[in-house]
């Protein structure tokens, strides 16, 4: 069992509904044990390979899905357990590109975004070859991305032409994009 102190506050952030609605739940004291690899080598997504771990009090108001921010850093709960002592939480950290996200109608956003490569098939539907997949976190959104949006990404515009419903997990959604 880890002896260490826990000397970092984190924020504990939900997200509901359609048009999303973002919830700081809570503020607890954690520690953070980076690196725990799960794979080699760069992220494939907007997620990073492997995972990262916080250790928290018992019983943390945590539960997969849910969001942990530290100042600009993310992470997306993937596991929770608790001893008599301490809680234990499975993280992914978001490490996607800075882009901006622009609605059909309303404000820009600032997002992090994930560019994927040749999507070829999404569920049942054949996707084009010059269309794209990209990741974005939910926690970032004022809304559910709709076709006609624009992301805008290290200075080229990518138009959304759907959601890859099958591939959204509620915390990370995906996006067919076209140049």
């Amino acid at each position: 069992m880890p002896t260490q102190r826990l000397n970092t506050l984190v924020e504990v952030v939900t997200v509901n509904g359609d048009p999303p609605v973002v919830t700081m739940t809570e503020k607890l004291w954690a520690r953070f044990e980076y690196g725990i690899s799960i794979g080699s080598g760069p992220s494939s997504g907007l997620r990073a390979n492997g995972h990262d771990k916080l250790y928290t009090r018992a019983n943390p108001p945590v539960w997969p899905g849910n969001f942990i921010r530290h100042g600009d850093r993310l992470w997306v709960v993937s596991r929770v357990t608790s001893d008599r002592a301490m809680g234990h939480v499975a993280i992914a950290e978001l490490v996607g590109e800075p882009a901006v996200y622009s609605p059909a109608s309303g404000g820009v956003v600032n997002v992090r975004v994930a560019l994927l490569h040749s999507p070829g098939r999404a569920g049942s539907l054949e996707v084009a070859s010059h269309e794209r997949h990209m990741e974005l976190a939910r926690l970032d959104l004022n809304r559910t991305p709709a076709r006609g949006d624009t992301i805008t990404l290290r200075g080229t515009t990518w138009t959304v032409t759907g959601l890859v419903a099958t591939a959204s997990d509620g915390a990370v959604i995906t996006v067919v994009v076209r140049q």
